[in-house]
Order: structure tokens, then sequence, then C-alpha cells
């Protein structure tokens, strides 16, 4: 959950009619879900916030440690003062928080907006997303953009193929 609507790269108005509840027993308003990154400086380790939610009024930025290890294969070590995340695969420490006024708090994670193709979308629109090339581009897995359109016109949907594709991901891996 987030409070800050600049935290979500692509969003959407939630319709649902749930709230956040908090101690007190009072619900708060859900006014987007969406998504988000979150990355460390001078690192290429990404881990997504799917489903995120934006609720102007909550105080701190909170995340489910359950939804967030499986989302990004890692789990966490809690210790008195301070976690751990680690890879599923190595073991590896990627991550450290250390425990402030009775939560962890991760100082170095920023919200990036590592998918250009969602940089151009201001609000997330399903009708207006079948029609963005870098869109569909990311939703095939980062194919160069001759497959992107070869796809496309196999599947005959109707996209602007005239743009180019500029990938941040893909130059990042010098995929195309």
């Amino acid at each position: 959950m987030t409070n800050d609507e600049a935290n979500l790269s692509a969003k959407s108005s939630y319709q649902g009619s749930n709230n956040v509840k908090i101690c007190n027993g009072v619900g708060l308003k859900i006014r987007n879900i969406g998504y988000s990154e979150l990355s460390m400086p001078n690192t290429f380790r990404r881990f997504m916030l799917n489903q995120l939610l934006h609720v102007p009024s909550i105080t701190k930025n909170l995340l489910s440690v359950s939804k967030f290890a499986r989302d990004n294969r890692v789990y966490f070590e809690f210790f008195p003062d301070f976690c751990n995340v680690k890879t599923h695969d190595t073991n590896q420490i990627i991550l450290q928080g250390r425990l402030q006024q009775g939560l962890y708090v991760f100082p170095n994670l920023r919200t990036t907006d590592s998918y250009s193709a969602y940089q151009a979308v201001t609000e997330f629109n399903p009708a207006q997303s079948l029609s963005n090339l870098q869109l569909w581009h990311v939703r095939l897995g980062h194919p160069s953009s001759k497959i992107v359109k070869i796809v496309l016109d196999k599947c005959q949907i109707s996209c602007n193929t005239s743009n180019n594709l500029n990938c941040h991901s893909c130059c990042l891996g010098k995929v195309h």
C-alpha cells in the first residue's frame, strides 16, 4: 500500500467496495490499484509490487511480506533489530531492513519506472492498452519489434506498429 499515487507505474481506479481497516477499526478508502517496481541504487535488481493499492490517507508505505516474497522469489529472515531478504536460488542477502518504530524499513529502496512502455501510459485503460506496441512488447516477453509486429498481425490485433520500440529493460540487457 502507498499513499503516493506517483508510486504507481500503471494504475486503474479501484472499483471495489473494500476498505483498508486500521487498528482503531476505521476503514481507509482505496483510490487506485496498480503495480510498481522497487530498485536499489547502483544495482540492476528490481522487485515487483503487483496489485499495489493507493490509499491516500495511510501514513506509511506498507507491503505484504508473503506477497512480496512470492512475487519476487525471495524469503525473509526476521531478527529483533533487522531483517534480511534472501533469494530462493542462492540464499544470498539482497536486502536488509532495520527496525524503526516497530516497522522494518528498507531505506535504500526506490520506486522505478523500469518499463518505458508504461511511462507513456498515464492511466491504465485496457482498451487503450491493446493498441500500444510497447505494451505488447512487454506482454510478449520483450521480443524484437519485428516479432511483436508478426505476432500482432497473425493474431489480427489492431495496433499502431509505426512506433519504434524504446525499452529500457531491453537496453539494459542489450537485447535489441
